[in-house]
């Protein structure tokens, strides 16, 4: 499991999505209007449940202001 901890100052609308190498978005993990401190746990899996193999993926978080992107590996 990743644990993911997220700050907003002001209330925002965003969506946090993990993508493959290839650029294709596997999963949004969460989305929504969100404020504050927030922690999230996510079971590597896609949208439909299934487990994701090893490799490297990447976490992005997309507000109207700016988008984060952070490299993340996961190892079976």
């Amino acid at each position: 499991m990743n644990k993911r901890i997220i700050a907003l100052r002001k209330a925002k609308h965003l969506q946090l999505s993990v993508y493959n190498s290839l650029g294709q978005q596997v999963v949004v993990i969460d989305k929504g209007t969100r404020r504050g401190i927030h922690s999230m746990v996510w079971r590597p899996e896609d949208k439909y449940g299934n487990r994701l193999a090893g490799g490297i993926y990447f976490l992005q978080l997309k507000t109207p202001d700016e988008a984060k992107v952070q490299k993340m590996v996961i190892i079976e």
